[in-house]
């Protein structure tokens, strides 16, 4: 019984090592080059160019659970010298996979 106590907290200590929140994953990207957050999130599906210089850039994001397909946004404001100063999100799952 022990045993198989120790493998299920391994197993649940993996998944919450693998998924975070939302609000995690948006606010580790602050202070970061926005060639960084390109290179690693990719093509944003939008972007915003402010008269200030500031940039928004808009991801979309779609999946399936047991109650349909849902659509959410993620955005970064970038600062006319590429770091990234905000971000925002709207309808995503309270624990993502981290990427």
């Amino acid at each position: 019984m022990k045993r198989y106590l120790f493998s299920a907290g391994i197993i649940m200590l993996l998944f919450i090592v693998g998924c975070t929140t939302p609000r995690a994953v948006m606010r580790s990207w602050v202070g970061h080059q926005e060639s960084d957050l390109i290179s690693s999130w990719g093509a944003p599906d939008s972007m915003v160019e402010l008269k200030d210089g500031t940039k928004v850039y808009t991801w979309k994001r779609v999946w399936n659970d047991n109650y349909g397909v849902h659509q959410g946004r993620q955005s970064f404001t970038i600062n006319a010298e590429g770091k990234v100063i905000k971000w925002s999100y709207e309808n995503m799952p309270a624990i993502m996979r981290k990427w």
